[in-house]
C-alpha cells in the first residue's frame, strides 16, 4: 500500500465519525453474539494430539485478529511508531533511544527480516491480541467467556490501536498472571520482566502478586499497604514531578499539585468488587480469590494514582487480569442464582458499552481512533 496511509500530522484534529462509532459497535456485538450462542465444543485429534474447538469463539477470535492485525488507526500508530520503525536498521539508529529495550529489539528484528511496516502491525496485533483469547479459552470451563469476551473488547482491546506499546506489554502481563497463579515462579517473573522491556510501567504488577504472599489476612495487608502506597504517592508527588523532568521520555507527563480522587475509578470498580462478594465465602478466599482480591484494589488504587501522577493516567488498561478474574466470579454467582442469569447479561452489556462509550468520547481525537483507518487503504 501508498505508505502515505501510514502518516497522519501529529498536530491534526480529528473530527467525529459516526460510520467509525457503528463500525467498532458491531465489532463488539457479533463478537459477544457469536460467543454467546456456540456452546457445543468440538474435539479434535491431530498427529495423537486432542484439541477443543467451539465455532463461534473460533470466528470471534478471526474477527479480532483481523481488525486489529489490519489496522493502522491511532495518532501514535501513524506517527511516532511509524518513524521510529523506519529509523529501526540497528538498536543504535533507533529514532527514540528512550523507548524500551525490548520494544526496540522487536522493531529491530522485525524491520531486518520483513522491512515492511505493515508487516510490523500484523506482528504486534498478533502478540497482543492472540494471548489474550488464549488465555479466555484456556479457562473457558470457569469463567463466563461472552462476559470475558466483551470485557475485553470494550475495556481493553480498541485502546490498543493507538497506544501498541502499552497494549503489547498489558497483554504480556496476562500470560504473567496465568503463570503466577499456577506457581511457574520463573515463568511469571520472566514474562514480568518482558512486559517491563516492553514498557515500563508493567513493573506495578509486581505488587499484587508480591501481596499474595502474605499467608495471614492478606487482603487486610493488601488492603493497609495500597493506601499507604497512595499516601506515599500523595506527599511525594514534588519529589517524583523532579523525577519525571529528569527524564527525556517522561518528562511531559506533569504531576497534579492538588490531591484528587477519581469518581470514574470508584464508579467503574464498583460493579468489579460487587461481582466478588456476591460470589460464595470460598471462592474469595481461596488461592485465586486472594489473587482476584490484590489485582481488583491495586486497580482500583493504581488507576486513582493517575488522577495525581498523569503517567499513571493509563494504567487502568494495563489490568488484563481482570478479563479473567471478573467473569470468573459472574461465573459463580449466576450457578448460584441461575434465576438471574438473563438479568447479569444485561448489566454486563450495558456496563461494557457505557465504558467503551465513555473511552471512544474521550480518545477519539487525542488518539485518532476515528476512522478506522486499514492497511489496505481504506477507511471507516
Amino acid at each position: 500500500m501508498d505508505s502515505t496511509y501510514f502518516f497522519l500530522d501529529p498536530n491534526s484534529i480529528v473530527n467525529w465519525r459516526t460510520s467509525t462509532l457503528i463500525f467498532y459497535i458491531l465489532i463488539i456485538s457479533v463478537t459477544y453474539i457469536l460467543v454467546k450462542i456456540s456452546k457445543k465444543i468440538y474435539k479434535i485429534k491431530i498427529l495423537n494430539k486432542v484439541f477443543y474447538l467451539n465455532i463461534g469463539y473460533l470466528l470471534a477470535s478471526f474477527i479480532l485478529i483481523s481488525v486489529k492485525c489490519f489496522s493502522v488507526t491511532g495518532r501514535d500508530t501513524r506517527t511516532g511508531y511509524y518513524y521510529n520503525f523506519l529509523s529501526a536498521d540497528s538498536l543504535s539508529s533507533y529514532n527514540d533511544q528512550s523507548v524500551e529495550f525490548g520494544f526496540r529489539l522487536l522493531n529491530v528484528l522485525i524491520h531486518k527480516v520483513f522491512g515492511s511496516y505493515a508487516a510490523f502491525l500484523f506482528i504486534i496485533g498478533l502478540l497482543t491480541v492472540v494471548p489474550v483469547l488464549w488465555l479466555i479459552w484456556k479457562y473457558r470451563k470457569v469463567i463466563d467467556r461472552s462476559s470475558a469476551i466483551i470485557l475485553y473488547t470494550c475495556v481493553f482491546y480498541f485502546t490498543g490501536f493507538s497506544a501498541l506499546r502499552f497494549a503489547l506489554a498489558a497483554s504480556i502481563v496476562l500470560i504473567s498472571f496465568d503463570a503466577f497463579y499456577e506457581k511457574k515462579w520463573v515463568k511469571a517473573f520472566v514474562f514480568l520482566i518482558i512486559a517491563c522491556s516492553i514498557h515500563q510501567t508493567m513493573i506495578i504488577m509486581l505488587l499484587p502478586m508480591l501481596l499474595t504472599f502474605k499467608k495471614n489476612n492478606p487482603k487486610l495487608f493488601a488492603s493497609i499497604s495500597l493506601v499507604l502506597l497512595f499516601v506515599f504517592f500523595i506527599i511525594s508527588r514534588n519529589q517524583i514531578s523532579v523525577l519525571l523532568s529528569s527524564s527525556d521520555r517522561y518528562s511531559l507527563y506533569q504531576v497534579s499539585e492538588s490531591t484528587q480522587f477519581g469518581w470514574e475509578q470508584i464508579v467503574y470498580y464498583i460493579p468489579f468488587f460487587g461481582i466478588y462478594y456476591l460470589s460464595s465465602y470460598e471462592s474469595r478466599n481461596d488461592r485465586w480469590g486472594v489473587l482476584s482480591f490484590d489485582f481488583l484494589a491495586t486497580g482500583f488504587v493504581v488507576s486513582n494514582l493517575g488522577h495525581i501522577v498523569f503517567i499513571l493516567g493509563r494504567m487502568e488498561y494495563a489490568f488484563t487480569p481482570l478479563i479473567l478474574i471478573v467473569p470468573f466470579y459472574i461465573k459463580k454467582f449466576i450457578n448460584r442464582r441461575n434465576d438471574l442469569r438473563y438479568l447479569v447479561d444485561i448489566l454486563v452489556i450495558i456496563y461494557c458499552i457505557a465504558r467503551f462509550l465513555i473511552y471512544i468520547c474521550q480518545y477519539y481525537n487525542l488518539s485518532a481512533e476515528m476512522p478506522y483507518v486499514s492497511v489496505f487503504g481504506w477507511s471507516i
